[in-house]
């Protein structure tokens, strides 16, 4: 054996030790509450009108595009948008207004307590959300104003998102404090001859307080973790192989963990969106607003597809695993969340 077949054995040895020395293990986040989501817990908003508690909601002044529910009481807003001015109406289920807001932009968004957060940018051209507004379902209370809007921003979880490239982000800010922090993974990848970086991960969605987002770890397994921005707290909900699908109702976003290791990801490419065979598979539902594992009614919910060009074929997914997660948002390429 010669000098350098002798130092490239020693190389490989070193890397394999390394690997071995830097495996890690770690627990995934098991759900320690149980819940039911019922038809009657899901605010659904089609063609302009509110169904809540099995009563349907119509307002003559206009349509409904916006609602929540405070203390099971269900409230909503009617709006009204054109090029230079939007104007949205407060109002309870009994259709009486709380509230008009009137601006060149107005978001409305949950904060890290659950409550409703207006924000109001008065001028096209100002770049900031002139005054910003809590609801508590009693009264609308201004709580913050000149709050700094930027390029490519977007909100959830009560916060400011603003992303750098699709895995870098600048700290999320709170809407309703204006405090900041930093998005960090719990185990980072261990690049080779570097540090690991925290900062490094996809955001997938926002559901409530939550910031579901995914990355590699140090051992090159795809994860998927959940960031509360109210406790500060991150748990991971899944790692390494499984199949995943994601279904929504309204506000409800749920993960479908399939047990089932042997299954395959189902998609197509004939643009045509796939219908799943593993509706009756075994599987956990996981709230990603609570992280409660629920049970649920099928026919209340839509399944999310992951849609993405490749070659020239449009390729639709309906169930995939983390890694094809991880492509597609890759290919999405800014930042934002796939949903």
């Amino acid at each position: 054996m010669n000098k350098y077949h002798s130092l490239l054995l020693t190389t490989a040895l070193l890397l394999g030790s390394t690997q071995l020395l830097g495996a890690e293990t770690y627990p995934l986040y098991v759900p320690t509450t149980k819940s039911v989501i019922t038809s009657n817990d899901i605010i659904k908003i089609e063609n302009g009108q509110l169904q809540f508690h099995g009563k349907k909601i119509f307002d003559e002044e206009g349509n409904i595009d916006i609602a929540f529910n405070i203390d099971n009481k269900v409230f909503y807003f009617t709006t009204k948008e054109s090029a230079n001015n939007a104007t949205y109406v407060l109002k309870d289920e009994s259709g009486k207004e709380i509230r008009k807001f009137e601006g060149s932009r107005i978001l409305v968004l949950n904060n890290e307590d659950s409550l409703p957060l207006i924000l109001v940018q008065i001028q096209q051209d100002n770049n900031k959300f002139d005054n910003i507004y809590k609801f508590d379902g009693k009264e609308v209370k201004l709580i913050s104003k000149n709050f700094q809007r930027y390029q490519n921003e977007f909100y959830g979880a009560g916060c400011q998102i603003i992303p750098f490239g699709n895995s870098h982000y600048a700290p999320i800010r709170s809407v309703a404090t204006g405090e900041t922090k930093q998005l960090n993974t719990l185990h980072p990848t261990k690049h080779f001859m570097s540090k690991p970086n925290p900062e490094e991960l996809q955001i997938i969605t926002t559901s409530g307080t939550n910031i579901i987002y995914t990355y590699m770890d140090s051992d090159d397994n795809p994860v998927i973790e959940a960031y509360n921005t109210k406790t500060s707290e991150s748990k991971t909900i899944a790692r390494g192989d499984g199949l995943f699908q994601i279904w929504h109702s309204g506000y409800n976003k749920v993960l479908r963990i399939l047990k089932d290791k042997t299954l395959w990801q189902e998609a197509t490419n004939t643009g045509i969106a796939p219908v799943s065979a593993y509706d009756n598979k075994e599987s956990t539902f996981l709230d990603l607003t609570s992280l409660n594992e629920v049970t649920l009614n099928p026919k209340d919910f839509n399944k999310i597809i992951l849609t993405s060009n490749i070659q020239g074929y449009t390729i639709k997914s309906v169930t995939f695993d983390i890694s094809s997660i991880q492509k597609y948002i890759d290919r999405h390429n800014d930042g934002h969340p796939l949903f």
